[in-house]
């Protein structure tokens, strides 16, 4: 379960932490600038007091020396790296995904075994993946570095949700760069997945991973542990016994074939000069034996049993996702905080003339952009104690007794100490100051959707009428919908707290306001929006009209079945195909499903064509398609950027058997921050396999990638 944490660090805004050990800790992040929500990325970092923990410190250096040349769709690559308030860090490829355990897991809660099929795919992408980093060449020697995962577990073999295979932390890798040397008894790695030369303290080759992905190969055919004991004693024990211990898959699971024996057991032979000698051996064994045993298997298929087993998980964490992010994206728009706590100024001489200064050029407003939010929190930090004095002060000037109910909500009543919410005692501050102040610590939500002129009850007693010249609009309080028509009535609002609300509405600029509201206090609010104009300065198509009055569109897909994805104007809506809309004004519907081509229209309901109920049905039919791969190799990452039936797609490179419909594409290669840009056309045909490699280039006029 990720732990959220919205924190600053460096150019990141981290989101949340997925994923904790005892040394490190990696999280889902962005950058810290406005246009920075494109791309998600991980970052990996050393917690405590580790960063002077010289052999942790080294292994952490040595994963950035291994893996920060790898281009590889099977292995995670690594984007950037530095040190930020004394503790070392990784900035990497995100994988949308789970890994291999908690895919094990899943099926053992469901008392199913792992096809076969998909376990022999999973362990080729691993392998495909291990080869080449066995190996890998350095870059200006072109010397192999003879690198050593040392450390492949169920644990760090990735799977997206789209069906990438992706290998992970190359913490304790070994290459001939590495000065670290093993210590004499120590072994590094999971002690269920060693191989025999490890135990024995022997120089490892790449043939040391070959045993481990015959072990995790091993236990994804039988659903059961291969070397299982009381304690890594016997563990190690079993491991040096395996050419006895270790039995064929087959006995545990009458599925797996005898041919499927034969290559599980020549992977996990006690002697390594009698396994396979390299992983692209094992990777052409496997890929072999797949398409004889399942010759109708698709990759695909991967990516249809994950999001199966993850359906749930995926659908709420997308919506976490989403929350975070607007929640960065509120902080890095709101104003910077006063520079210091507010104080007493002493009188200022009159200010002396001075020419204007230069517009900041765009790299001086991004650093500034970060310092704003740098000191935005810093300024939170030092307002408090000062804060927390006024508001004892000002509780016990005015009699006022105040008490929190764990929420960050305020009530009033008697009690026998004067104590207030911290946040309502920095606003009692910055209001006497004339500052400013912009609250992003999550708020309890406030619930419910009404129709306009009902209102919305919530834990709180303020009440907000908010007003405009659009009659269709999305109303939100705090990130949360509270409406979808004007004129709206809001009570059950908190008190004591700076809200900041919005409305927008297709065609129009998002309006935005920050309201207070008092105990029992009502307020009215007029959110006039402007409309939005095209490059030649006319209104946008999408404008709405005045007149526009809300409307349930009801969509209706054929055939009918589970897995659509519909979006409206833009959001993502339910599965029922209901929401509301506007009248007299186009909408933007895109309905996607597997197997079937995207659908992407743009409806006009009249207001003379609604019920009696105010509804619309719409049917959607969706046309079958046929489809191939295509995997994208660049040289620098870069942004990918294709129009697939009327909808563009981003993707960040590498990208692995990206499964897309048959037909001519052009795609744009796009590096912004070392202006390099690539356009390449494409042809995918059905059932078959694209593989673009790519290297970006400089733009000659010096242009930015994508300016006129």
């Amino acid at each position: 379960m990720a732990a959220e944490g919205l924190k600053k660090f460096g150019k990141y805004f981290l989101l949340d932490m997925i994923a904790q050990g005892g040394m490190a800790e990696i999280y889902r992040a962005r950058m810290a600038t406005l246009d920075g929500g494109g791309r998600l990325l991980a970052i990996k970092r050393i917690i405590g007091n580790y960063s002077e923990n010289k052999e942790f410190v080294d292994m952490f250096k040595s994963e950035i020396k291994t893996t920060s040349g790898f281009t590889h769709p099977n292995i995670v690559q690594l984007y950037d790296y530095g040190e930020e308030n004394g503790m070392l860090y990784i900035a990497m490829e995100i994988v949308d995904g789970k890994n291999l355990r908690q895919f094990m897991t899943r099926f053992a809660e469901l008392k199913q075994a792992f096809p076969v099929e998909v376990s022999v795919f999973i362990m080729e992408q691993s392998a495909h993946g291990m080869g080449y980093a066995h190996g890998y060449k350095d870059k200006f020697s072109g010397k192999s570095l003879n690198i050593v995962h040392r450390d492949i577990s169920p644990q760090n073999l990735l799977i997206s949700y789209d069906g990438a295979v992706k290998v992970i932390d190359f913490g304790i890798a070994k290459a001939v760069t590495n000065n670290e040397s093993t210590r004499a008894g120590v072994i590094k790695g999971k002690p269920s997945y060693l191989s025999p030369e490890q135990i024995s303290g022997e120089v490892l080759d790449g043939r040391s991973d070959i045993f481990a992905l015959g072990i995790v190969l091993w236990e994804l055919l039988t659903g059961r542990k291969l070397f299982a004991s009381d304690n890594d004693y016997g563990v190690l024990k079993l491991i040096e016994n395996c050419q006895n211990s270790v039995k064929p898959p087959s006995l545990f699971n009458p599925k797996v074939p005898k041919e499927l024996d034969a290559i599980v057991m020549k992977s996990l032979h006690k002697n390594r000069d009698q396994r396979y000698q390299t992983s692209e051996e094992l990777q052409r064994a496997l890929h072999k034996f797949l398409y004889q045993f399942a010759p109708e298997f698709n990759p695909a298929d991967l990516a249809y049993y994950a999001r199966d087993l993850f359906k749930n998980e995926i659908v709420e964490d997308r919506k976490r996702l989403l929350k975070l992010n607007e929640k960065v994206e509120q902080l890095l728009a709101a104003p910077p905080p006063p520079a210091e706590v507010p104080k007493p100024a002493p009188a200022a001489a009159a200010p002396v003339a001075a020419m204007p200064p230069a517009p900041p050029t765009k790299e001086e407003s991004t650093i500034a952009l970060a310092a704003n939010v740098d000191a935005r929190i810093a300024y939170e930090k030092a307002a408090a104690p000062a804060a927390a004095a006024a508001s004892t002060s000002a509780a016990t000037q005015t009699g006022l007794k105040v008490r929190t109910n764990g929420t960050g909500l305020s009530k009033r009543g008697p009690q026998k100490e004067a104590t207030r919410s911290p946040m309502v005692a920095i606003l009692a501050v910055m209001a006497l100051a004339g500052g400013y102040y912009y609250y992003t610590t999550p708020q309890a939500p406030v619930a419910g959707t009404k129709p306009p002129g009902r209102e919305v009850s919530s834990t709180g007693n303020g009440t907000l009428t908010v007003r405009g010249n659009v009659a269709a609009a999305t109303i939100m309080v705090e990130g949360e919908k509270v409406g979808d028509a004007l004129p709206a009535t809001l009570s059950g609002l908190p008190v004591d707290k700076a809200l900041t609300i919005s409305v927008s509405s297709n065609g129009f600029k998002k309006a935005l306001k920050i309201v207070t509201l008092k105990a029992g206090e009502s307020q009215s609010i007029d959110m006039a929006l402007d409309p939005e104009v095209n490059a030649g300065g006319q209104p946008s198509q999408l404008q709405s009209s005045a007149a526009s009055v809300p409307v349930t569109l009801r969509i209706v897909v054929n055939p009918a079945g589970v897995g659509s994805l519909i979006r409206v104007n833009g959001s993502v809506i339910d599965t029922t195909g209901i929401v509301s809309i506007g009248s007299d004004r186009p909408t933007e519907i895109i309905v996607e499903r597997d197997g079937f081509r995207t659908h992407k229209e743009t409806i006009t309901v009249k207001s003379t064509d609604v019920d009696a109920r105010k509804e619309f049905a719409k049917e959607v039919v969706l046309q079958p398609a046929k489809f191939g791969y295509v995997s994208i190799k660049t040289t620098p990452s870069a942004e990918a950027v294709v129009t697939i039936d009327g909808v563009e797609e981003k993707w960040s490179t590498p990208v692995s058997r990206k499964r897309i419909p048959v037909g001519a594409y052009k795609i744009k290669l796009v590096n912004g921050l070392l202006g390099m840009e690539k356009e390449v056309s494409f042809t995918v045909t059905e059932d078959r396999f694209t593989n673009l490699e790519e290297r970006l280039q400089v733009n000659t006029d010096g242009r930015a990638p994508g300016s006129k």
